[in-house]
């Protein structure tokens, strides 16, 4: 297994992660994956999940680390990865891991070199005894150590708490940046935090954004003009006795003004009719588009969407089911613009 490989899910098969790793795996990425994988088993079985390096019983880690007792030179940090049968306690899916790179004794001890002999010299006898003793200390020096990474490595914070059914610290923190509330959690937001933490969102950043979540070109028109309705309130009458009131300066005649600062236009494609179909109005995918612009439009702008639709000769669409014109059908045309569907976001939502 390289580096490279990646799993779309917290929950992995440690048979499977053994069977397929390569013998020059990095460390910390094989402990990270069996870890998850021994986490998720575990919330399956309802066992108790303890993590490496914390104050949970020894049974319930993920893993035992022991260290090679030998004075050979290795080429990888990885010694062997067995099932742990008897260590420990017999957990689910649990795997003991003899390390190369750090321990009391062997190649890299810190021991003098006789410890190492005199170890060897026991093991050839089959007295495990000291092996033993010294392998409850490197577990815990593994472990500390694999947790330190953890620590300021956040995407394996992530990763851990995510297989956990926890939040982790690094995730708060940008959602706090994002505005997200406890309350609400909004994963798209997090997502693009960098932009909404920004303290004045611009037209380039909404347009950054939507192009990379619809994966498809994108253009911002703002100062787009609306009429706007004018409150019965604020409306002009002559029989009114408002004092020095001037046309132009106070009141306004009519029931509607004109006004080309709150509103804006999104032109999202050119974009197959497949597309449209999975990302169209009417959509999941919509619902979430529109939800992330609420947030990220200020309250005062309103926003129509425009989408290109690709008009190819061969699309057709019977009547009924829904089938409603500028939305998911239109009329017959020699020219070949594109279908243009319009939609006006709620910003209610």
């Amino acid at each position: 297994m390289s580096a490279t490989d990646r799993f779309s899910a917290a929950h992995i098969n440690a048979d499977t992660v053994v069977d397929g790793m390569d013998k020059n795996i990095s460390f910390f990425f094989l402990v990270s994956l069996l870890e998850r994988a021994h986490q998720c088993a575990q919330q399956q079985a309802s066992s108790v999940v303890g993590q490496l390096g914390s104050d949970s019983q020894p049974q319930d880690e993920s893993l035992r680390f022991k260290t090679k007792y030998d004075l050979a030179f290795r080429a990888s940090s990885i010694a062997s990865v067995k099932p742990a049968a008897g260590e420990g306690g017999g957990a689910v899916n649990k795997y003991l891991v003899v390390v190369n790179f750090i321990g009391l004794a062997g190649a890299a001890g810190v021991l003098p070199l006789h410890y190492t002999r005199l170890i060897m010299d026991r093991l050839k006898q089959r007295d495990k005894a000291m092996a033993d003793f010294l392998d409850i200390f490197h577990h815990r020096l593994v472990s500390l150590f694999y947790r330190a990474w953890q620590k300021y490595k956040f995407t394996a914070q992530y990763e851990s708490s995510l297989a956990l059914g926890k939040k982790d610290a690094f995730s708060t923190v940008i959602e706090s940046l994002a505005g997200v509330s406890e309350q609400e959690c909004f994963e798209l937001q997090s997502y693009y935090a960098g932009h909404f933490a920004k303290k004045v969102r611009t037209v380039s950043s909404l347009r950054a954004v939507l192009m990379d979540y619809f994966g498809l070109p994108v253009e911002v028109d703002s100062f787009k003009g609306q009429w706007l309705p004018i409150e019965k309130r604020d409306q002009f009458c002559l029989s009114s006795k408002a004092k020095k009131q001037r046309l132009g300066a106070g009141i306004l005649l009519g029931k509607r003004c004109w006004d080309v600062q709150s509103k804006i236009e999104i032109d999202v494609g050119p974009m197959s009719i497949e597309q449209y179909q999975r990302k169209g109005p009417g959509t999941e995918f919509f619902r979430s588009a529109c939800k992330l612009m609420n947030r990220f439009l200020p309250a005062h702008i309103n926003a129509d969407m425009h989408f290109k639709v690709e008009n190819k000769a061969d699309f057709s669409l019977p009547l009924g089911k829904g089938l409603r014109l500028q939305r998911n059908g239109w009329l017959k045309s020699t020219k070949k613009e594109p279908l243009i569907a319009t939609v006006s976001i709620n910003r209610n939502e």
